[in-house]
């Protein structure tokens, strides 16, 4: 059974109160897998955060939970199991400016879906890390007219809300791919980030650059759960890096090659790194070979208030 103290217990039962009706039984639903021991991760803090109305997430969020710590996971695939489609959570809850993250790896067999054609409210970005991937799409989760897309690793998609879509192992063998799974302050805003795939091209280091650090812009634009949602990859020359800053949003980065040293630790390709809004962070190259990695940055509405 798990540990829960009054006060907790009755910041939760408040917040369910509060929530509008419809939202009871699957607010009942996250208690349960909390006492079930299902939801470890999640302190009864963020339980009482996820089971409030989604209007006052972030708000109430911030006051809680004024700063998250910045975590890195290295990409461990799933265990070799006898299994189609096989996962591994790096991170599932709420951040200071998302209502929800979703990081995990998934590995498919060849030729195999993970689930048939289906569609979220939720954003999400899928990146081959091995193998080659299918992305299968149509104009609702009935049609029987699919367009696909193959993407491999120097490719990614990001899936706007509601597509109707699934994913295959194509190929001669297992693909491998990250996904990033993400849920804001919904809005209506025009224009909007569509569903789309990018390539990452193999940029140069950098050549004399100051602190031996270069970017190339990807993507950015709105999205219908952020005001903002920025894409950029970095090279970072051996000896280069950046002194430590904090920002108003959050980061997840995804190291494609080369050893960072950051938190404190150094971290090599195929990892991912959070980095909590408004709290310092920095980073440097102490290899002897080019770091390259992509950076996503999560810019919401109540954030860029603050």
């Amino acid at each position: 059974m798990v540990a829960i103290s009054g006060f907790a217990l009755a910041m939760v039962v408040v917040v369910g109160l509060a929530s509008r009706r419809d939202g009871v039984s699957s607010r009942m639903r996250l208690v349960q897998e909390k006492l079930s021991g299902d939801l470890a991760g999640v302190s009864w803090t963020e339980l009482a955060i996820r089971m409030a109305p989604g209007a006052v997430h972030t708000e109430l969020r911030r006051v809680l939970m004024p700063g998250l710590p910045h975590w890195w996971k290295k990409l461990e695939r799933p265990s070799r199991e006898e299994k189609p489609w096989r996962m591994a959570f790096a991170f599932e809850g709420p951040t200071t400016c998302l209502a929800k993250l979703d990081c995990h790896v998934s590995v498919l067999q060849q030729g195999k879906t993970p689930h048939d054609l289906h569609q979220h409210t939720d954003e999400e970005i899928i990146i081959p890390l091995s193998g080659t991937v299918d992305i299968l799409t149509a104009s609702d989760t009935g049609s029987s007219e699919l367009q696909v897309e193959t993407i491999q690793r120097g490719q990614f998609i990001y899936h706007a809300p509601r597509r109707p879509h699934t994913v295959r192992a194509a190929g001669d063998g297992e693909a491998t791919y990250l996904i990033l799974r993400w849920e804001g302050q919904l809005a209506d805003r025009s224009p909007v980030l569509p569903s789309s795939v990018f390539s990452v091209s193999e940029i140069p280091p950098p050549d004399g650059a100051a602190r031996g650090f270069s970017t190339e812009l990807i993507f950015e634009s709105p999205t219908p759960h952020l005001e903002k949602l920025h894409c950029h990859q970095s090279t970072i020359a051996p000896g280069g890096g950046y002194d430590a800053h904090a920002d108003n949003y959050d980061v997840v980065i995804v190291v494609l090659e080369g050893v960072v040293e950051t938190l404190g630790e150094q971290i090599g390709a195929d990892s991912v790194i959070f980095y909590s809004a408004n709290r310092p962070h920095g980073m440097r190259n102490p290899g002897t070979s080019p770091a390259r990695y992509l950076t996503f940055e999560f810019h919401s509405d109540a954030a860029s208030d603050h």
